[in-house]
């Protein structure tokens, strides 16, 4: 270990998305000396704009103020006056989604008997709301039903995984809302926010060791001593070990990491000349692929937008999620046949670049956003559960009714920040 300068704080923040940004923010707040360690080059963790060439504006991960009304996102974005798209809150629901089949809407004429299947849904997964047993997502839907596969990929696409797989107790916990949009770049507004932190970047912590009365950080150069360190890491990056912690973690807190595993959702982003679109192409639409093979149709979910270019993008969760990163090409053809067959074989000399996500592949999450497997879904708060008052964790993946959201993290990072106060003060 080298034996350059040793950093001296109260607290050691390790990852820089919003958990860390939310929690460094707290301490700051309460002059509570702290540093943010990140080993990625950049500040906002899945709030990850895309390349320049592209416009980085795109957002690679989060996209959405989930809960609008009541995230706390939103009165920040008001006050460091970020533009935001109040009007298309409801840009998911059954009533605003535009359905396409074979070049031409479907289901406009039998919207209310979708919404019909939705509502059983609901009904159903309303029934786990109060039970002590769980069981998979996918048993509050009937596979007779002949709109269940609209709805199984919908739910597999929230999720990053196939419903089957996730926890009916875990999913009935999240709640309703708007769904805002920040035109301009929801990584932008990170960036903004984030400024004025104490952070180091292109640092992988490899090492706590929090048998001392002190904490211990190491990283390939550098060792850090606090008197509390907090993770705000991904659960991908906790379940791949990638931190080696002295003494090892509890057993509790090892399964809880491995029972609440990382979902993939992957995205496709068409960018356009401008004027490709028109002002009412603009939403949400579920469209079946074009096929004379009813057995082989594929469902496909994109959003259309104008701005702040015109593009559109295309998402894909679970499975297909994990064919997205390793097969690109495919699905930049399936996306690329599916667009001109849709709006002309003319659009083609319209498109200027297509890029896709890898949240898989990528080192410094290994996956989207955490779910809970069936049965499991009590063990984020074992996640959440501090450990001798030295070693304290936040993250989407430690937060009920808001896991995998971008207001979840924060709530969980201003959280374990007011712990750490608490604890520090007795």
């Amino acid at each position: 270990m080298s034996n350059n300068k040793i950093f001296n704080c109260e607290v050691i923040i390790v990852g820089a998305g919003i958990a860390g940004i939310s929690a460094a923010k707290i301490l700051d707040k309460n002059n509570i000396s702290n540093i943010v360690i990140e080993a990625n080059n950049q500040l906002g963790g899945r709030a990850k704009k895309a390349k320049k060439s592209f416009g980085s504006w795109f957002d690679l991960g989060c996209s959405y103020l989930h809960e609008g009304e009541i995230n706390p996102l939103t009165s920040i974005a008001e006050s460091l006056k970020v533009p935001i798209n109040y009007e298309n809150g409801d840009i998911f629901s059954i009533e605003k989604t535009k359905y396409l089949r074979r070049n031409k809407p479907f289901l406009s004429k039998n919207n209310h008997l979708l919404k019909k299947s939705h509502d059983k849904f609901l009904k159903n997964l309303n029934f786990y709301k109060y039970k002590v047993e769980d069981s998979s997502l996918s048993s509050c839907l009937n596979i007779c039903d002949p709109y269940y596969p609209i709805l199984f990929d919908y739910l597999t696409g929230l999720n990053g995984i196939e419903a089957n797989l996730v926890s009916a107790v875990d999913f009935a916990s999240v709640n309703d809302g708007k769904d805002f949009i920040i035109e301009s770049g929801l990584a932008n507004l990170i960036d903004k926010w984030a400024k004025g932190i104490n952070s180091i970047l292109n640092t992988p912590v490899t090492q706590i060791n929090w048998e001392k009365d002190y904490i211990e950080i190491y990283t390939q150069s550098k060792k850090y001593i606090c008197k509390s360190v907090l993770l705000t890491v991904s659960n991908g990056i906790l379940q791949n070990e990638d931190i080696t912690f002295i003494p090892q973690l509890p057993n509790y807190k090892i399964q809880a990491i491995h029972n609440l595993p990382m979902g993939i959702l992957n995205k496709i982003g068409v960018l356009f000349k401008q004027g490709t679109f028109k002002e009412n192409d603009i939403g949400w639409y579920v469209a079946l692929t074009d096929t004379n093979d009813n057995d082989n149709s594929q469902l496909i979910s994109f959003e259309i937008r104008k701005r702040e270019k015109e593009h559109m993008i295309f998402f894909f969760g679970g499975e297909k999620g994990f064919d997205v990163e390793n097969f690109p090409d495919k699905y930049y053809k399936i996306i690329t046949a599916f667009i001109k067959n849709q709006f002309g074989n003319h659009i083609e000399n319209n498109i200027i670049e297509i890029i896709h996500t890898s949240w898989g592949k990528d080192p410094f999450t290994k996956g989207s956003y955490s779910f809970a497997l069936p049965g499991h879904s009590s063990e984020r708060e074992l996640l959440k559960k501090s450990l001798e008052k030295k070693v304290y964790f936040a993250g989407e993946a430690t937060i009920k009714s808001y896991y995998g959201t971008c207001h979840g993290a924060y709530i969980s990072g201003v959280n374990a920040a007011n712990e750490i106060i608490s604890d520090l003060s007795d």
